[in-house]
């Protein structure tokens, strides 16, 4: 078997060397590097720094940072696989053969090009088809850029674009089981999902320029949108979107960044504060973690809340919920707006309390009233 692979790939390199064409070399060369270590290692740092600093705005952009791990993953494969097998590259076997691009020195089998590009497309794919479609084709074209400037044989970047794919995969499938969303935002969930059936969403739009949000209602986040129906009353704007389904509810859950539904953001367009309600993890506190990017807002909001209830906490260990985030639907209002994280026991509070809830919601909506 070995042999017969051996045979095909001398053959398959000697065919390919008597069809390259000047041009083809020059674009090759070029889109080659993108899958060198040195390019993960250039992208890393961009999108580790521009997160961190905030000058990177773009849709998913912690998704790719966490997608680069999938290279990272398929190179500790490759690498295993180059000193077990310990191939030579075509260009020290086959007599006479050039190679057009600088080769690293390690073993041929396989290509480490091909799995880390393939790693980060698999790791890709749940942005949708076209993202993927797209990365698709880009790995597929720096593969055969390997197998082109003569630095790898065909069965080379076979296995290495298989170990890619399911080191992406993989990576993707550990992403989800840890409770990321399994969808990148509203658009593609909407796709899958039936909205009437498996998702409701209730709409106001009175005059008061004020939009209360709940995106995460019912199953997913309970009690959330309950709290937001009493924010909202009569007289302000609201989102709310409920999850319908008690099985497999967190299909439903695209994290507030993501939140594109253009309903809710023409609706934030339009509002002056956006007042977001949402539940967080946190089973045993009657406690609150207060965000958004609107800081006075936000601090009335608290101020009110812990006049009206002093017993609540006001919980500083969720700042990863910080909320100040531009793309966030919280802050796509005029006056960006307040994020409101309840434990479940507030929640359940507040739900089984009529009176309770009635002096929730107007702490907070006198707050918001009087917040400039």
């Amino acid at each position: 078997m070995r042999k017969s692979i051996e045979k095909f790939d001398h053959a398959a390199m000697l065919a390919m060397a008597r069809h390259r064409h000047p041009a083809v070399t020059t674009v090759l060369r070029v889109l080659t590097w993108t899958g060198e270590g040195r390019s993960w290692a250039i992208l890393v740092v961009v999108l580790a720094l521009g997160i961190h600093f905030d000058f990177l705005r773009f849709p998913h952009r912690e998704f790719v940072f966490f997608s680069t791990l999938a290279p990272g993953i398929s190179w500790i494969f490759v690498q295993a696989l180059k000193i077990f097998w310990r191939r030579r590259r075509p260009f020290q076997i086959l007599t006479d053969f050039p190679q057009l691009t600088p080769a690293p020195k390690d073993e041929s089998f396989p290509s480490g090009h091909t799995a880390s590009v393939f790693a980060f497309a698999a790791a890709m794919a749940p942005l949708g088809p076209l993202v993927a479609g797209a990365l698709a084709i880009w790995a597929g074209i720096v593969a055969f850029s390997r197998y082109y400037l003569g630095v790898h044989f065909p069965s080379d970047i076979f296995v290495g674009a298989v170990i890619g794919i399911l080191a992406g995969a993989g990576l993707t499938t550990v992403h989800s089981a840890y409770g990321a969303d399994k969808y990148p935002n509203y658009t593609e969930m909407a796709k899958h999902e039936r909205e009437g059936v498996d998702f409701f969403v209730d709409m106001a739009e009175p005059r008061a320029k004020i939009l209360v949000l709940a995106i995460h209602g019912q199953y997913v986040e309970p009690g959330s949108d309950d709290v937001a129906e009493a924010i909202a009353g009569s007289d302000f704007r609201k989102y709310i979107f409920r999850a319908n389904k008690n099985v497999n509810w967190g299909d439903l859950h695209v994290t507030s960044t993501h939140f594109d539904d253009p309903r809710a953001i023409d609706l934030a367009k339009g509002s002056e504060l956006c007042v977001s309600v949402h539940g967080y993890k946190e089973p045993t506190k009657i406690a609150i973690c207060l965000g958004g990017a609107n800081i006075q807002a936000k601090t009335r909001v608290g101020e009110a809340i812990h006049r009206a209830f002093p017993e609540i906490i006001f919980d500083t260990a969720c700042t990863e919920i910080g909320g100040t985030d531009p793309a966030n639907i919280a802050n796509r209002c005029l006056k960006q707006g307040v994020q409101l994280e309840l434990s479940k026991k507030v929640r359940d509070l507040l739900k089984a309390d009529p009176v309770a809830m009635a002096k929730f919601a107007d702490a907070v909506r006198s707050a918001i009233q009087t917040w400039k």
